[in-house]
């Protein structure tokens, strides 16, 4: 992978060993010991790579972002309706439910995460960068007639934001629906985005690859910024 450019061996084998404890024992029971021994490297090695605990996993995280926005990036490049904001929200949470690590960290899974999710922390620059992003993503959308004009972009943010969190914390069927499947759901967080924000005349879908060529462009820049977050996260 393209991240093997900015993390040597012994740091992909140090982010694998923190991931794999990470779903093992939860981030309050592990070590600095236990990173080292499951990596097979010396406590110092790790010490080499990252000044503490936190920090690496912190870089594990990064590389889980980069690794969810490339997989999103390749939807969006095979399917053009991806680049819709409902079909694009559908994919996203299909893409995190299947990865554990992913779906702690966007229902905040305290057992698994611990401190680490800290709201004070000041970690989450790279989620006010990756904002940033989807916000000039939104006004595309707003500029080419595909979404409502009535409401800010930072409103658009919430609504897309609030219409989606329940598909990610109700994550098993309840007593009265225990028949749909992970594709359905997404199917109908699709719907539910669509229907919060369709706007009051139906969009020229003939303007979707321009669409598409726009959007790529801004999410291929919060992959790089993101790629350089972690190229520079390690000690220098």
């Amino acid at each position: 992978m393209a991240e093997l450019a900015v993390l040597d061996e012994r740091a992909v084998r140090i982010l694998d060993a923190a991931a794999e404890l990470l779903l093992r024992w939860g981030y309050r029971k592990i070590t600095v010991e236990d990173i080292a021994r499951e990596a097979g490297v010396g406590k110092g090695t790790v010490y080499l790579h990252w000044k503490t605990k936190p920090d690496v996993f912190y870089s594990a995280f990064m590389r889980e972002g980069l690794e969810l926005a490339r997989a999103l990036l390749a939807r969006m490049r095979e399917d053009v309706d991806c680049v819709l904001p409902g079909p694009m929200t559908a994919a996203m949470f299909l893409l995190v439910m299947e990865r554990p690590i992913s779906r702690a960290m966007f229902t905040g899974n305290t057992d698994m995460l611990g401190d680490l999710i800290d709201p004070t922390s000041s970690r989450p620059a790279q989620i006010a960068s990756a904002s940033a992003s989807y916000g000039r993503y939104l006004e595309l959308l707003r500029d080419n007639g595909f979404i409502r004009t009535d409401l800010t972009t930072e409103e658009l943010f919430y609504l897309i934001d609030a219409s989606s969190l329940g598909f990610y914390f109700i994550q098993d069927p309840s007593p009265l629906v225990t028949n749909l499947s992970l594709p359905a759901r997404a199917k109908m967080l699709a719907d539910a985005v669509d229907r919060a924000i369709a706007p009051a005349r139906k969009p020229d879908r003939r303007r979707l690859p321009r669409l598409q060529g726009a959007a790529l462009e801004v999410f291929q820049q919060m992959e790089d910024q993101m790629f350089e977050v972690l190229a520079k996260s390690q000690v220098s």
